[in-house]
């Protein structure tokens, strides 16, 4: 099992958790900030808005499919100077 310090590096890098399998009645979440001192992950419902609590140490990884943004520019993608 991950350590709890390793699931608060990880969640700060997350932007969008997924629920997938018996949990595919839950919806999307946009994560909006990891608590340390409370160990605690705070994500908003993309459908309902409302604000979802999860203690790290109870996150089932495996159940979770995890996003991350990540900023790109065109030109590094289509390798040219000029668009």
């Amino acid at each position: 099992m991950m350590d709890i310090e390793k699931r608060i590096a990880f969640f700060n890098e997350v932007a969008l958790i997924v629920p997938t399998g018996s949990l595919d009645n839950e919806e999307t979440m946009r994560v909006d900030f990891v608590d340390p001192e409370e160990k605690a992950l705070y994500a908003t419902g993309e459908e309902t808005g409302e604000q979802i609590y999860f203690d790290l140490a109870e996150i089932d990884m495996n159940e979770y499919i995890f996003y991350q943004f990540v900023s790109v520019s065109p030109k590094s993608i289509l390798g040219v100077e000029n668009i």
